[in-house]
């Protein structure tokens, strides 16, 4: 049986920008959809199919969000099949407003350690590959807040991919990772992110 290779507890990314000031602050199921569509134009831009929202996945990972930030640190542990990336912004303002960008812009940073000649799973490559991978049709995304005693806040960002990506074999990292399309940025980690229109059977 094929081992699935998760990314939760890589600690790279663990300060963020927020969204500019005035910036309206957007609902989890506004920052859901945005979220999805920052991974859709990066999955894009490596030849992936455009992944869409699923409820259970979601309600799955708001629960693992909740509890990532109340402990401020990643969960050590998956209880569940899928594949998962997690980010954790900490910032001394509480009212601060994380765009939904940032998570996605973080994790794609690990493409530039990911070498398409040598395809297979690296820690640090592990959250970009996961993102764009092919095989992946169905996508959670939950956001949590917690305010600790000493002001500051932890908001922590979770996605949830089905079907998993990461399949430690390389043949299957070279179907599944493509090499980017053009040199354009997918992410802008300088704007908030806003979501497209839904289509109606976005939600499954």
């Amino acid at each position: 049986m094929s081992q699935i290779l998760i990314t939760t507890i890589v600690k790279a990314c663990l300060l963020a920008a927020v969204a500019p000031p005035g910036a309206a602050a957007l609902s989890d199921e506004g920052f859901a959809k945005a979220t999805r569509d920052a991974v859709n134009r990066c999955r894009a831009r490596h030849s992936a199919q455009p992944l869409r929202l699923d409820v259970r996945l979601s309600n799955l990972a708001r629960l693992r969000a909740r509890e990532t930030a109340r402990r401020g640190s990643f969960l050590e542990q998956r209880t569940h099949p899928y594949g998962e990336n997690g980010f954790i912004a900490i910032d001394s303002d509480s009212s601060a407003e994380l765009a939904p960008g940032e998570a996605v812009a973080a994790w794609y940073e690990g493409s530039e350690a990911y070498d398409f000649d040598r395809p297979g799973y690296t820690q640090q490559a592990g959250h970009f590959t996961q993102l764009v991978w092919k095989n992946t049709t169905h996508l959670g995304v939950g956001r949590a807040v917690h305010v600790a005693d000493d002001g500051k806040a932890y908001t922590a960002v979770i996605t949830i991919y089905s079907p998993a990506g990461n399949v430690d074999a390389p043949q299957r990292f070279r179907r599944n990772v493509a090499p980017a399309k053009t040199s354009a940025p997918c992410v802008s980690t300088g704007q908030p992110e806003t979501a497209t229109s839904d289509r109606s059977d976005d939600q499954t």
